[in-house]
């Protein structure tokens, strides 16, 4: 008897649009992908109430060079083909829906822009998209555009081409670029060649600042003495290497800024520079905070601090530090009064002696990112630069430790643990054992690891970060005693376990006859049956269920914070 199939419900259909659409567009999209979008629609339009409005959000004008060389008798074509949806979308009249205006220049050709010809060409110097956010340029061809124009004419072109994008986009709150070097903020923009292209993008800041609301600050800043942020501003970045010693921002309200990034900080942040002449500076929207500290020795300019500025976050969700060795060890009492729900420390395993790990008291979260920054790949890491770290008692609840293939701490003083994820190179069921042992709290814990087996610690390169760990095993097994039956632990409920070799099908069987709170077991989706059915008849239980390693490196709602470059 053959089964009919129910055809999908309309919510089933509209969440594979959803999902089809956002996967073509995005971030750094291009005509390419967007063309698979226009195609579904002209092909299903019996589709069009349920199409979602990202489908039209994005005006694109893109440019292909075939070839850009000066080779004589090549028969490639050197001039610049412009391309756009602009067409597409007044044909299907939803230009009323476009939210950005992305050019695109992936090829480098040191020929004239011509952008303003391109954009006059689709008629868009006779439209205007006030819905229009946000303009994004991509690629480097913008920035190698117009290498042999006199600086006059790339002068005058700069004008031309930002005045156009302003009056098709007179309401735009955010401008972004993205190079091979990633996404840029205007503040990059002194780093770029002086040539149309950065013109350009300098003359449209300069007409779009006093309506920024979500794009990075210029620094430094406009001379023009009359220009200010304006007052909703939402995000800005502060490169303090391109501000003289007594340089000021432009007026800023900081009332509505809810995230602030600070780079090139040598040893503390000048809060002066956003107080003004106020000795107390208030964030009172403020949810995300970035530092980047810098070794003074690199030849940044050591700006004087003004230390009697006292600084609030009253509503700080997510504090990131990078280079934090090199920061004043008073950092941390800037966030005492505070219990941030996500710290994230992005560092080298050897950095973490020479930081101060009062900051930790302060979050009810961790992230580590660690950073594999060695001059000479022979260098090898100790377990010792990562116990600063795990000796360190805290108040934690939520640890996430990524990036480097470590041993599982022998000791971790993090005893507030109620969720746990790390990376490692091998997770034995001793090792896992031991670190339950000490987590009497722990309610989820995930693990992605090289092996399960410490016979295959150096099988594989990334294995080898740290060259004195293969002899912690033997100490580890003869404390954790895991083929004991007692339990060991009363509160886990969720356990997931990558592998990227072997899986210790044995030993995970006793170790699950030793946690009777668990509820669920993760694994690798190719392996999740046959680990399931092995593993039900070894522990003599059916309460725990058996599916896919599906943690995230952070619990649901600490991965909110994590934004993309256009937040």
């Amino acid at each position: 008897m053959s089964t009919l199939l129910s055809p999908p419900s309309t919510q089933q259909v509209a969440e594979y649009l959803a999902a089809f659409c956002t996967k073509h567009i995005h971030a750094t999209s291009t005509l390419r992908d967007y063309y698979n979008v226009a195609k579904f629609i002209r092909e299903h339009r019996h589709l069009g109430p349920l199409i979602p409005k990202l489908a039209y959000a994005v005006l694109i004008v893109e440019c292909c060079v075939e070839c850009s060389c000066a080779t004589e008798g090549c028969r490639l074509r050197h001039m610049r083909m412009w391309s756009s949806n602009y067409d597409f979308l007044v044909a299907e009249g939803m230009l009323h829906l476009v939210t950005e205006f992305r050019v695109v220049m992936n090829n480098s050709c040191p020929k004239d822009l011509h952008l303003i010809r391109a954009m006059r060409h689709y008629k868009l110097h006779k439209t205007m998209l006030p819905t229009v956010e946000s303009v994004t340029f991509l690629g480097d061809g913008l920035f190698a555009a117009g290498k042999a124009q006199a600086t006059l004419q790339a002068a005058h072109e700069a004008k031309y081409t930002a005045d156009d994008i302003i009056a098709l986009c007179p309401n735009i709150t955010s401008m972004y670029f993205y190079t091979s070097g990633g996404w840029g903020s205007s503040a990059r923009l002194r780093l770029m060649p002086a040539a149309v292209g950065t013109m350009t993008c300098m003359h449209l800041f300069r007409q779009a600042i006093c309506n920024m609301a979500t794009s990075h600050a210029l620094t430094p800043p406009p001379e023009s003495p009359g220009l200010r942020f304006s007052e909703d501003l939402t995000s800005l970045t502060i490169n303090t290497s391109l501000l003289s010693p007594s340089q000021m921002l432009p007026p800023t309200v900081v009332e509505s800024l809810r995230r602030l990034k600070i780079t090139h900080v040598c040893r503390a942040v000048d809060w002066g520079r956003l107080s003004g002449a106020s000795n107390n500076l208030v964030l009172p929207q403020l949810e995300r905070l970035e530092i980047e500290f810098v070794d003074p020795g690199t030849g940044w300019l050591v700006v004087p601090v003004r230390y009697n500025t006292s600084v609030e976050f009253p509503r700080l969700q997510s504090l990131e530090v990078a280079g934090a060795k090199h920061a004043d060890r008073s950092i941390y009492t800037y966030f005492t009064k505070y219990t941030i729900p996500l710290l994230i420390l992005s560092a080298d395993p050897r950095d973490f002696k020479d930081i101060d790990l009062r900051l930790l008291q302060c979050a009810n979260g961790l992230q580590v990112k660690y950073c594999d920054s060695r001059e000479h790949p022979n260098t090898i890491y100790s377990v010792k630069d990562m116990e600063v770290l795990y000796r360190f008692r805290t108040g934690l609840r939520m640890a996430s430790l990524s990036g480097i293939d470590y041993p599982l701490p022998e000791v971790l003083l993090w005893e507030n643990l109620c969720w746990l994820y790390l990376t490692a190179s091998i997770a034995d069921v001793e090792s896992i054992t031991r670190l339950l042992m000490q987590l009497k709290g722990l309610e989820t814990l995930a693990i992605r690891c090289l092996s399960m087996y410490p016979n295959d610690l150096l099988s594989d390169s990334s294995a080898a970060h740290f060259a004195d760990q293969a002899g912690r095993f033997e100490s580890i097994f003869k404390t954790a005693k895991p083929y004991l039956d007692a339990p060991i632990h009363n509160m886990l409920q969720r356990l997931d376990i990558y592998v990227r070799q072997k899986f210790d099908l044995i030993g995970v069987a006793c170790l699950l006859r030793r946690l009777p709170a668990l509820k669920y077991l993760g694994v690798n989706p190719e392996v999740a049956t046959s680990v399931a059915q092995f593993l039900v008849p070894q522990t003599a239980t059916s309460s725990v269920l058996v599916g896919e390693f599906s943690t995230n490196e952070l619990p649901e709602y600490t991965s909110t914070l994590q934004t993309s470059p256009n937040l």
